[in-house]
């Protein structure tokens, strides 16, 4: 069986106006060291780090868009994806596969399964709302997914490379 990480968001209506939302990387997270998420530029603090084990943001607002994840793997490369918050599915997900970069090689699997120094780290991320309402928080316990970088330590994905959960 192939390797992946599973990126999505749960959603949960909290009034006639508002969702709650977690958005999550799941899966073979033995793999990631961490990852950077890009919120809608009007969060005041729209860029959050996550950290492992549990790698979550949550928040919750009237509106969707896009979130640029930043996938730092444990190997030392990135892989970057898109996702789209959702509110209509209370779970809505894709599964990608891991890229080969990203595993280390056979002497290395060892280390890939043991906790990382910066995965203790706290998330660098506040509550905060933004101009449109939307409000971002980040707990410390815890798609269009066919874009992609490249800078030589990057992985590219297609849409073949990518399935639904």
């Amino acid at each position: 069986m192939t390797d992946a990480i599973v990126l999505g968001n749960t959603a949960k209506r909290i009034n006639s106006q508002r969702f709650g939302w977690v958005f999550y990387i799941r899966g073979s997270t033995q793999y990631v060291e961490s990852a950077v998420v890009h919120l809608h530029p009007t969060f005041e603090n729209p860029v959050c780090e996550l950290s492992g084990p549990t790698f979550e943001l949550e928040g919750s607002g009237w509106g969707t868009f896009e979130l640029d994840v930043l996938v730092r793997w444990k190997t030392g490369s990135t892989t970057t994806y898109a996702w789209e918050l959702q509110f209509a599915a209370t779970d809505k997900n894709k599964q990608v596969a891991i890229p080969t970069l990203a595993i280390p090689l056979a002497e290395d699997q060892q280390r890939a399964t043991q906790p990382s120094q910066s995965s203790k780290k706290q998330r660098q991320c506040n509550h905060d709302t933004n101009a449109s309402g939307l409000s971002i928080s980040d707990s410390s316990e815890s798609a269009d997914l066919e874009k992609g970088t490249d800078d030589g330590k990057n992985a590219i994905f297609s849409k073949e490379e990518i399935s639904e959960v």
